[in-house]
């Protein structure tokens, strides 16, 4: 058999009595350590900001110690500090007005980054129900930066989409 490269890509062309399973079977550049590690990192940062967008859209009324245990697990930075400093006030409006929201579908993108940092395209779609009115669908759009801490990804910041 003689081999030929060209473009990365080797192709066998078969001399003889080679089977066709032999002849000509291109092959694939596998991708370096430091490729793979940096895709494993891409996909982790986009996984870990479609959980917490889903985190952040589904509470309920009743356990909101659970939802910002949660929130404040999930997070790191501005999102974190802010998140602290408004959710008393947010806490109040959800109780008073019985409010329970749950996450039907989120879709990421992952927009750039490296391993330490990431910014994640979100779609949202969830729906939140509230004393004494219909159930009510509410889609969103937003930008989330991702963050690794000690190994996990953390939320940083979340900018809703600007309109085009």
């Amino acid at each position: 058999m003689m081999v030929i490269g060209g473009a990365g890509v080797a192709i066998g062309v078969a001399i003889g009595d080679s089977s066709g399973a032999e002849q000509a079977q291109p092959t694939q550049a596998q991708p370096t350590q430091t490729e793979r590690r940096s895709q494993d990192s891409r996909a982790a940062a986009q996984r870990a900001a479609c959980d917490f967008a889903a985190l952040t859209s589904t509470y309920d009324y009743r356990d909101l110690d659970s939802y910002q245990r949660a929130i404040d697990a999930g997070s790191t930075g501005r999102y974190k500090t802010d998140f602290a400093s408004g959710f008393p006030n947010v806490r109040e409006f959800i109780v008073l007005t019985e409010m329970s929201s749950t996450s039907n579908d989120v879709q990421c993108t992952y927009q750039s980054g490296d391993d330490k940092r990431a910014e994640v395209s979100v779609q949202s779609t969830h729906t939140v129900t509230k004393a004494f009115e219909p159930p009510q669908t509410v889609r969103q759009e937003f930008t989330v930066t991702m963050e690794q801490v000690d190994g996990r990804w953390l939320c940083a910041a979340m900018e809703p989409t600007q309109p085009k």
